[in-house]
């Protein structure tokens, strides 16, 4: 009888683990805010947006929040007084794509501006030669210690 138990409850948990392994992250699982903490007293390498949540520590301050909407709008408050290069900062529109297969998210800007231009204007646009978007940043879907997941920069203009 015990033998019977214990390998029921091996084979449920094995389904368990083998369904939540087989299930990918969708588009509305990224939408919401995403924070890039920053102490200045700390040095790292790499740089990791996680879920919006209450700064840890009194001297850590939030320098960067994406917010990921629907319709691949996207707004990322560069909240950096006079620190980076004298850039203030402020909100700023961008547009984002998710690539499941690599599991990445690429963030653009001036895309809604030059497609305005493109279109209103086909024959200067194509003289000018421009791009029909600028790359802003490039992201990475990282596991956390915590189970939860981040979005590591892998590129960032």
């Amino acid at each position: 009888m015990n033998r019977t138990v214990h390998l029921t409850i091996s084979c449920f948990a094995l389904v368990l683990f083998a369904k939540g392994q087989s299930e990918t992250i969708q588009i509305p699982d990224l939408y919401g805010d995403w924070t890039l903490y920053h102490n200045e007293y700390d040095v790292e390498e790499e740089y990791v947006f996680q879920r919006q949540q209450t700064p840890k520590k009194q001297l850590e301050n939030t320098n960067v929040t994406i917010s990921l909407l629907a319709l691949n709008e996207c707004r990322i408050n560069y909240d950096m007084p006079a620190i980076y290069c004298g850039y203030i900062g402020g909100i700023n529109e961008y547009t984002w794509y998710y690539n499941a297969d690599l599991q990445s998210i690429t963030i653009y800007k001036s895309e809604t501006i030059l497609k305005y231009f493109k279109e209103a204007h086909p024959e200067e646009f194509k003289n000018l030669e421009l791009p029909d978007r600028y790359l802003e940043m490039e992201l990475s879907l990282l596991l956390l210690k915590d189970g939860s997941f981040g979005l590591e920069v892998t590129n960032w203009e």
